[in-house]
């Protein structure tokens, strides 16, 4: 929409070995952003259709207003931490890593004149 004009999408493919840890994982996600002041909006897409032996994916995205809020802290980690303990990032970051076996980025940007009314 041109409320949020930027769309910041993260794919994560699921590894095998560790996809029973993946929604804990996201609801830690959620609920940070939750915790954190202001507006955040953020969503979680999960890839339901088959893609051979590409994997399952799972894809989240955050709302920007402008380039500029992606110069923000939007101190992500203070807000965990605050809520599942001091020293508990570094645990955070391993499951990622256990979790997803390959991740990448991808930014949309809305452009009202080539979209429809």
């Amino acid at each position: 929409s041109s409320k949020y004009p930027i769309l910041y999408f993260r794919y994560f493919e699921i590894s095998d070995d560790h996809d029973y840890t993946m929604n804990n994982l996201f609801k830690q996600v959620s609920e940070t952003i939750k915790s954190m002041p202001g507006v955040n909006p953020w969503g979680l897409y999960y890839n339901e259709f088959l893609q051979g032996d590409l994997g399952r994916h799972v894809a989240t995205v955050s709302f920007y207003k402008n380039w500029a809020e992606f110069d923000e802290d939007r101190k992500f980690k203070e807000a965990y931490e605050k809520l599942y303990g001091e020293n508990s990032w570094e645990n955070f970051i391993k499951t990622i890593k256990d979790t997803f076996d390959n991740q990448w980025d991808e930014i949309w940007v809305y452009n009202k004149e080539m979209s429809g009314k």
